[in-house]
């Protein structure tokens, strides 16, 4: 198994390019009433981040360590499938009062440069070996990590669709 390279995490480098001029306003809004917001899309793709980790490699997630739960008063909210928004509804998700942008980019960035960190110092070995997954299943690591970057993919597709909505061009149109 070849070591993984930097392209590899290419989706998270669209996500962060795709909301970094994005205004608070513009990040936050929901349309169509049961969308998610943007602010959602990357907050989620991040704490599965910081969450696999964990999984991977059993660091701390910088959401515990670096207290974000609490500098954003979602400490004791119920935030679902480990803390990530994984299975919260639409009220719950529209109830979910997320940071500016500023602040929402400095997590999402943290969480996903401890994942590239993290999957950086595993050898290959390591990267074959298998873990428990969040859906009960046992799996390596590195197929785990692909579910990941398939998944910040299609969040980056609803990032990219909202700001369509709102007028904008995504990664895909320029």
């Amino acid at each position: 198994m070849e070591q993984l390279k930097e392209e590899t995490f290419e989706p998270i480098r669209l996500l962060l390019a795709a909301v970094g001029g994005l205004s608070d306003e513009q990040g936050n809004l929901r349309p169509g009433g049961t969308l998610p917001s943007i602010a959602f899309h990357v907050w989620h793709s991040a704490r599965w981040a910081d969450y696999d980790c964990e999984i991977y490699g059993g660091v701390d997630q910088v959401w515990l360590s670096e207290g974000f739960a609490e500098r954003w008063n979602l400490q004791g909210i119920d935030l679902s499938d480990g803390g990530t928004g994984t299975g919260l509804g639409d009220e719950e998700t529209a109830a979910l009062q997320l940071p500016g942008r500023d602040e929402l980019l400095a997590y999402a960035s943290a969480a996903f440069r401890l994942l590239q960190e993290t999957v950086a110092g595993l050898d290959d070995t390591q990267l074959a070996s298998k873990v428990d997954a969040r859906d009960g299943t046992h799996r390596s690591v590195q197929a785990l990590l692909f579910m990941h970057l398939t998944h910040v993919n299609r969040h980056l597709g609803m990032v990219e669709a909202i700001k369509g909505l709102q007028g904008m061009r995504g990664t895909a149109t320029r």
